[in-house]
């Protein structure tokens, strides 16, 4: 399958995509968890000016999209698309300092534990780290 195919299948991009910065996250190889970023202009793809981009299994096609119902119901129908991240299934915007900052912890393989003492539900921030600040709601406990 490829950026074309797989847009084919989404029945194309919605007028609120930002087609000029999509990005594909790909394995490096079967046996690592770290994962190249490829820039892809979904935009010169559409209109001939550019290659298409062949896509492997495990790759993870990145195209921000506006926020309605319609617009993200769309994507999910789509065939491989799993969710969004976030909750609700209306996905979350994700800062790109945040992304940067997960990708180290994986490259890093930075350890890492629930807190004995934190419920899901609760309301938490990390201190220290790469992800020093960033706050969110547990989903398990630990």
């Amino acid at each position: 399958m490829s950026v074309l195919q797989a847009l084919s299948l989404a029945e194309g991009l919605i007028l609120t995509a930002d087609s000029h910065h999509a990005k594909i996250l790909r394995l490096q190889s079967e046996a690592q968890v770290q994962r190249v970023e490829i820039p892809v202009d979904v935009k010169k793809i559409l209109d001939g000016t550019s290659n298409d981009v062949p896509l492997r299994g495990g790759d993870i096609l990145f195209v921000r999209i506006a926020q309605t119902a319609e617009e993200r119901l769309k994507v999910l129908r789509t065939p491989g698309v799993l969710g969004f991240v976030g909750s609700e299934r209306q996905g979350t915007p994700i800062p790109d300092d945040q992304v940067e900052n997960l990708r180290a912890a994986i490259r890093e393989k930075i350890p890492y534990a629930l807190h004995p003492f934190v419920s899901a539900g609760k309301r938490v921030r990390i201190r220290g780290g790469s992800l020093d600040g960033v706050e969110g709601i547990t989903r398990a406990s630990g």
